[in-house]
């Protein structure tokens, strides 16, 4: 006797659904092995970029180091507000960036597991029609 899905369905062979189903299964997997592995880039691409900024600041940090003791006290006053300044327009060209970086990488995770939701419920519909007798013509 094959189960039923409700009591208003008739009852579906076994075998072929639970076969549908299974492989259906097996492509969730995949595709969450998939996302899986656009996560672990994404972050290893996002911790790169991190690094390579933090290599460019502490290298520019070190290459020049200020000198206040001048010969301009104009020079002097002024050079601490321009490093400022350019710090921080570095420091948001730099914060933009990664957030660029992080939000492709979301995408293209989200449309993993979206592209494969989709399929999922177009396979499982087809594999549970496909199991049911087709309708009486009257």
């Amino acid at each position: 006797m094959s189960p039923s899905l409700s009591p208003n369905l008739p009852a579906l062979p076994t075998g072929s659904v639970v076969s549908a189903l299974m492989q259906i299964q097996m492509k969730n997997l995949d595709a969450m092995a998939t996302a899986q592995k656009a996560v672990l880039e994404g972050m290893g691409t996002l911790a790169r970029q991190q690094q390579d900024m933090l290599a460019a600041s502490l290298k520019e940090f070190t290459a020049s180091p200020p000198s206040l003791l001048g010969s301009d006290p104009r020079a002097a006053v002024a050079k601490p507000f321009d490093a400022m300044r350019s710090a921080l327009l570095d420091g948001t060209a730099r914060g933009n960036l990664i957030t660029q970086i992080a939000a492709q990488s979301n995408a293209t995770v989200a449309g993993i597991l979206q592209d494969r939701m989709l399929a999922a419920l177009e396979e499982t519909k087809a594999a549970l029609l496909a199991a049911l007798p087709a309708a009486a013509k009257a």
